[in-house]
């Protein structure tokens, strides 16, 4: 008798190992605390988007709207602030509307960009709760819109219980002005590119820049007609602008210190250039390689000769812009007067 009841101990023992525990979902804890927040804060107009993010606020505007095929309404030009549900700023942009939160956070520089972004709808690019929640807005108008974590992801389910189950982050609030939709935005470019050199460039060959992507500007003619030589290392000083006129990288040092942008930590003066046949094979300093529109310009100018590059986005840093955004905000064309020079000057 003895022997069976620890034998049978046993059993139930093995039995309540391999038994399954209940697991508490990823969000049930933040779940309850944004349905807590909803309850106490919703006054009754809060609109549920179809995820399960809420509309707070709704300011309708009068231009295109936004549809629900990401694929129709890929880029939108926007201004935004995000801030915690208990209302501190963690990001926004540096624009008129909401410029109470770079006071706030006292973050605006003098070179910065202030304006609207561009915001490219889909999955990897955009918030899912936000695409959601762009819907039906129109251009100019404004929404105040609160995102559950678990909808602040890049990636894309099919329904609102896989995000509650697959995706976590952190829940906001975003309030979104839409200022315009762009419909193609090679076309918006291309367009800003062309007004820009016809502003500043009359009489530009806008034939090749509008085939290319890249205008290029003689300013200074080279010294006599002798190719520059693949492999050979030559010099030049540089200015790197976006089209509203803001200096973000120079290689000279007073022109750093008037755009405020000297750092103590950088050697100013001519960089070396590697020369290449093609684009993508051109290096600064030896190493570093260069974004393809400086490239393009230096592959047009002969020796000592001063010219300007005006190119797309896609030939300088695309959808990423900066490290930040703020003193290259994605998508942005770009312009490089370039000098070639000797080592000293």
């Amino acid at each position: 008798m003895k022997k069976f009841t620890l034998y049978s101990l046993a059993a139930v023992l093995l039995l309540a190992a391999c038994a399954k525990t209940p697991t508490t979902p990823t969000n049930a804890a933040s779940k309850a605390f944004f349905d807590a927040w909803v309850t106490i804060n919703d006054d009754g107009s809060w609109v549920k988007t179809p995820l399960g993010a809420y509309i707070m606020e709704d300011e309708p505007g009068t231009g295109a709207v936004v549809e629900a095929d990401t694929t129709a309404n890929h880029y939108l030009w926007m201004e935004y602030v995000a801030t915690t549900l208990k209302g501190s700023v963690s990001s926004f942009t540096f624009s008129e509307t909401y410029r109470w939160a770079a006071e706030q956070m006292n973050a605006a520089k003098s070179y910065y960009y202030f304006g609207p972004r561009i915001w490219q709808r889909g999955e990897n690019t955009l918030f899912a709760g936000l695409d959601d929640a762009l819907v039906g807005m129109r251009e100019g108008g404004r929404r105040k819109v609160a995102l559950p974590g678990w909808l602040n992801t890049y990636a894309r389910y099919s329904t609102p219980e896989e995000y509650y189950d697959k995706a976590s982050g952190t829940s906001a609030i975003y309030d979104i002005k839409l200022v315009k939709i762009i419909p193609e935005l090679h076309d918006w470019e291309a367009d800003s590119l062309l007004n820009y050199v016809r502003r500043h460039f009359p009489g530009a060959d806008e034939k090749t820049g509008k085939e290319t992507g890249l205008y290029y500007i003689q300013r200074i003619p080279p010294r006599g007609d002798v190719p520059l030589s693949v492999d050979s290392t030559y010099y030049v000083h540089y200015i790197g602008r976006c089209l509203d006129g803001r200096v973000f990288d120079t290689s000279i040092r007073d022109t750093a210190m008037f755009y405020g942008i000297w750092s103590p930590s950088r050697t100013y003066g001519p960089v070396s250039i590697k020369w290449a046949e093609k684009a993508a094979d051109f290096k600064m300093n030896g190493e570093s390689s260069v974004i393809t529109g400086f490239a393009g310009t230096l592959l047009q100018m002969g020796r000592y000769e001063g010219g300007t590059g005006i190119f797309i986005s896609s030939m300088g840093y695309g959808s990423q812009g900066s490290s930040d955004g703020n003193m290259i905000p994605p998508f942005s064309p770009l312009r490089f007067d370039i000098q070639l020079c000797d080592s000293t000057d």
